[in-house]
């Protein structure tokens, strides 16, 4: 995969900024969609990664999906080697790991945060969309 770095554009449209949080095995990016003028998440991979043909179909999945607890999947595609899928960005959420980095988490937000999640999963798996790869940094709470 060809190295990214701040500046480059994505699509003829998303600006990368920053890179965001660590996600296993794919570059997450903040990046600024230059046509809407808005923040935007882009998760990006090669596009001969073993897991590209169902992180596209899981992707056009996902954007059937409309809960709030789930960030919106706003575009997808494949270009020049890349594959990569935007969605909204939320600029006031912090990981799980954020979160317990400050401490440990009160029994009942523990609670509420993995039922929230659980209720959101139920819900994507219901149109078909499998998450694939949960971790404590893709969940997030604002």
């Amino acid at each position: 995969m060809p190295a990214l770095q701040p500046g480059d554009i994505v699509n003829g449209r998303y600006e990368l900024l920053h890179p965001g949080s660590p996600v296993p095995g794919v570059e997450r990016w903040i990046g600024r969609d230059t046509t809407l003028r808005r923040h935007v998440d882009l998760w990006i991979t090669p596009d001969d990664h073993p897991l590209a043909a169902a992180a596209q179909d899981a992707a056009r999945r996902a954007a059937l999906v409309e809960d709030g607890r789930l960030p919106r999947v706003l575009d997808i595609g494949v270009e020049d080697g890349l594959q990569w899928v935007v969605t909204q960005h939320d600029a006031r959420s912090r990981s799980l790991v954020e979160l317990v980095e400050e401490g440990p988490l009160p029994a009942h937000e523990a609670r509420r945060l993995v039922g929230e999640a659980a209720l959101a999963l139920e819900l994507a798996r219901r149109h078909g969309v499998h998450h694939l790869a949960l971790t404590p940094e893709s969940l997030r709470r604002d």
